[in-house]
């Protein structure tokens, strides 16, 4: 739907075919502040401030790269012809991008289809799903609503939900019956479902590593508190007539057409970095007390997250300038089409030809989370913050003096300094030690199964074990289940986590212990001093595991022996846990320490002594200056429990 007084019109295309590109080139360095001239030539890919959507066209013999889950660069390939570098610098959560072929390149998604999708049958792609159930879209009765769409050439305008006023809702069910939602689907009603495992994990993990949102973490499972990025993907199967009305997302989206036609609407939105989406296309229907009453709660919420960006914002309303501003800009998506649209887009769908879509929903924690648990951690450190709250009433002469008011004031006071010596000492660098910021290569559920089959049949053929293929595929399925991260370790199976042999650890590529690779060791410490994270802990296992392990053993016990022998020698490293009720860590990491060193062993016992770490290792005075061994292990720089800051 059009905004008042104004008309909604479709993209022009880039590219040489282009009537239009002439003329929208000048009009865009007229509205366009004049830039410094550079060596190279301007990019051809801009559009005005007003324009929500860059729309670029493949041409005849352009040959855009296949995609596939196996490319080193998913995001460059997709993107194509459009440089990912130009892409993450100038549209990326801020312009919406079309990749058109007009259903001319539909070989370079042949693989997905093929490998990944099941050639497009919906039964064995609802069977397959990651979804427990499956949403089926059902056509609304409701005559005050619009929900289904007429053939797209008809001229009539009066039945048509882009051209009128009316609000259009989803009314959907759950299922949980593959079979029945795919009988519903074969009458006409739109599913919706996530992608298979494998497609999902593939998708996720290389869009995040290649925008970097989130730093490039992910963990599928779920089980990983050190992943500041996550996603899904979903799997659209629309029917001819089905329509989405106006919403956006929170998320930063990327959908490729699969088959079928759809037509798009977009105009961008006031609410930048929107925490929750606005949906006025999906309610609780049938008028019952309970169904209006969560209709209203998700009014609500909704309006208090986006009112947050933008004070005017107005539930479910594009068409008002307190929550868009610019054009409506219409495309439509062929076979063989890429649509990225970032967060906070308005954005209405028809499917004008039935067919299958799958879009990838990247998510990522927000800075105000992460410093937040953070400086929660710093102040439980000290009694007068982990103090509970008691409100006594004094009456000071005449005057009422409430005690949460008065403790209260004291303490903020007090922030701004806690505030400043945490950002004085590398406070950046506690909140994002470089296990976040470079993470380890993804490898999926099944390369990790396959992977695991592998080594047991290897380890088999050279005698070295003797196990049944049942064995070695139960073993491979526990091993798949725990993390999916590529780190170099070993997996303790009695504690179902992964530990690091600090003396055989090796960092991933792309990091360096100090970010001047070319300084030796004496200038490192010349201007830099050594930091122990305040929001690191480091933990003797044994402390951990001993107390209930050693209930019913002997002394004499071999076993129990061997086991607390292994026990002394592993060490649980936990950072910024203090900023959540069941104080779950941003990083959790088991390290092992065989050398005689003891570092690990020293720097725990120097923390239950309230002993500053740093201060074992004197960079200064020490008569080993000038070589790496008198510096902590690399792994502990890597996991943040120390830092270098510039002196």
């Amino acid at each position: 739907m059009a905004p008042p007084n104004q008309k909604c019109r479709k993209t022009s295309r880039l590219g040489s075919k282009s009537k239009t590109s002439s003329s929208t080139s000048k009009e865009m360095n007229s509205e366009e502040p004049k830039r410094k001239q550079r060596d190279e030539s301007p990019s051809p890919f801009q559009i005005s401030a007003s324009n929500p959507v860059l729309e670029i066209e493949l041409k005849d013999g352009d040959n855009p790269p296949p995609i596939e889950v196996q490319s080193d660069n998913l995001l460059r390939d997709m993107l194509f012809p459009l440089d990912s570098t130009i892409f993450m610098k100038d549209f990326f959560r801020q312009k919406a991008v079309h990749i058109s072929t007009k259903g001319k390149y539909t070989d370079r998604i042949q693989s997905l289809i093929e490998e990944q999708m099941y050639n497009l049958d919906m039964e064995s792609i609802l069977n397959e799903t990651s979804s427990e159930n499956i949403f089926v879209w059902l056509h609304s009765q409701n005559e005050n609503t619009t929900t289904n769409m007429i053939d797209s050439k008809s001229k009539s305008k009066k039945n048509n939900p882009l051209n009128n006023n009316k609000i259009s809702t989803l009314r959907s069910i759950e299922i949980s019956n593959p079979s029945t939602a795919l009988s519903l689907h074969h009458v006409g009603h739109a599913t919706y479902c996530r992608a298979p495992p494998e497609l999902e994990q593939y998708l996720v993990s290389s869009l995040l590593r290649n925008t970097s949102f989130g730093c490039g973490q992910y963990d599928p499972s779920g089980s990983s508190t050190s992943t500041l990025g996550r996603g899904e993907v979903e799997v659209f199967a629309g029917t001819k007539y089905h329509y989405t009305n106006w919403h956006f997302d929170f998320q930063e989206n990327f959908t490729i057409q699969l088959s079928g036609i759809k037509r798009w609407r977009l105009r961008q939105g006031h609410v930048k970095f929107p925490m929750r989406g606005c949906t006025p296309h999906y309610y609780y229907s049938w008028n019952n007390e309970e169904n209006i009453k969560m209709n209203e709660f998700m009014v609500e919420s909704q309006l208090k997250s986006h009112r947050l960006s933008n004070s005017s914002f107005e539930f479910g309303q594009q068409n008002i300038e307190s929550n868009a501003y610019g054009e409506e800009v219409e495309i439509l998506m062929y076979p063989g089409d890429i649509l990225y649209f970032p967060a906070g887009i308005w954005h209405c769908v028809e499917t004008v030809e039935m067919g299958i879509s799958i879009n990838v929903s990247l998510m990522a924690t927000t800075y105000a989370h992460v410093v937040c648990q953070a400086l929660q951690h710093l102040l439980l450190k000290q009694d007068p913050w982990r103090e509970t709250i008691v409100n006594r009433v004094n009456n000071d002469d005449d005057n009422e003096v409430q005690e949460v008011l008065k403790k209260t004031r004291g303490l903020l006071h007090q922030l701004p300094d806690i505030i400043k010596e945490f950002a004085q000492n590398g406070g950046e660098q506690a909140l994002f030690p470089p296990v976040l910021r470079y993470p380890a290569n993804f490898i999926s559920t099944e390369e990790e199964e396959s992977k695991s089959i592998e080594e047991e049949e290897e380890e088999s053929n050279h005698g070295k074990d003797n196990k049944s293929s049942t064995d070695m595929e139960q073993d491979s399925d526990c091993e798949a289940s725990g993390s999916q991260v590529e780190i170099p370790n070993e997996l303790d199976e009695s504690k179902d986590f992964n530990v690091i042999d600090v003396g055989e650890f090796q960092a991933p590529n792309g990091w360096s212990w100090y970010k001047n690779n070319e300084l030796d060791f004496k200038e490192i410490v010349s201007q830099a001093r050594l930091v122990k994270n305040p929001l690191a802990t480091l933990t003797k296992l044994k402390d951990i595991s001993s107390f209930y392990c050693n209930i019913g053993k002997t002394p004499h016990d071999e076993a129990h022996h061997e086991d607390n022998e292994s026990e002394a020698k592993k060490y649980v490293l936990n950072l910024s846990f203090g900023g959540n009720e069941m104080q779950e860590s941003s990083v959790r990491t088991v390290m092992s320490e065989c050398s005689e060193s003891h570092y690990l062993e020293k720097c725990a016992d120097c923390e239950k002594n309230d002993v500053d770490p740093a201060s074992l290792f004197d960079l200064v005075s020490n008569d080993d200056v000038g070589t790496e061994t008198s510096v902590p292990p690399l792994c502990l720089f890597y996991y943040g429990y120390f830092y270098w800051v510039q002196k």
